[in-house]
């Protein structure tokens, strides 16, 4: 194949940027992987990575993804992260990461955790998660915890297999924040001394403390229930 040669004579090759969209067979599911491995090895950075596969079948990523010494952004739709207690990151360069109906084999909380910290430098941080069959108890706590952490984008949507979540903030010099929420049961945000925009949409209730806006007085938020509040905040 084209990409085989292509990594066969330009071994010595450093990647800026690998983007592949895989599915099918294991015979060739297994040959795209050994492309993202090689691809992170040769020090790509940037890596965007997506499958066609059914939503029940997840292709787990290779193991060196996690531990990249010059990813700046990573960008993984519809595929699997492996279970935290496996999991090593180590991503010091990694400004931009982004989820999308990722499957965590043993949930996303504890996954989720780990991944942002071992990410000292990120600033951009979406996930989007569809009904998927994760192993995630009910009623769990999603931890987003970030010093550097500047733009913040959470779409969770409803369905047959979903979990419900409470979601937990603590990102200081968040700037944006986005929600489009009909999973999560409750949010409680910390520390928002640089917020300045935050669109919501969705069914639960906000819990804003230790921020510029009193927990008591939500005025600064034009929240509407099923709707979109979007607030400037000075």
């Amino acid at each position: 194949m084209v990409v085989n040669k292509y990594m066969e004579f330009n071994r010595g090759l450093h990647m800026q940027y690998f983007k592949v969209n895989f599915g099918g067979t294991t015979v060739y599911t297994n040959r795209f992987l050994e492309w993202i491995a090689t691809a992170v090895d040769r020090g790509v950075q940037h890596l965007d990575v997506g499958s066609t596969n059914l939503i029940f079948i997840k292709e787990f990523m290779p193991k060196n993804i996690y531990k990249s010494k010059t990813l700046v952004s990573l960008k993984l739709a519809n595929v699997g992260i492996m279970k935290h207690q496996e999991l090593v990151v180590s991503l010091p360069c990694l400004k931009i990461m982004h989820l999308n109906n990722v499957y965590y084999d043993d949930g996303p909380s504890k996954i989720t955790e780990k991944l942002l910290l071992g990410c000292p430098v990120l600033e951009e941080f979406t996930m989007m998660r569809v009904p998927n069959f994760d192993n995630e108890e009910s009623h769990s706590v999603l931890r987003v915890r970030s010093q550097t952490l500047k733009i913040f984008c959470l779409t969770f949507y409803w369905g047959m297999y979903s979990t419900v979540f409470s979601v937990e903030i603590d990102a200081p010099r968040l700037k944006y924040m986005s929600f489009r929420d009909d999973l999560s049961a409750g949010i409680v945000v910390k520390n928002l001394s640089s917020l300045v925009k935050i669109d919501l949409d969705t069914d639960f209730n906000v819990n804003v403390d230790t921020s510029p806006l009193e927990p008591v007085d939500l005025s600064p938020l034009s929240l509407l229930e099923n709707g979109t509040a979007d607030s400037h905040i000075p």
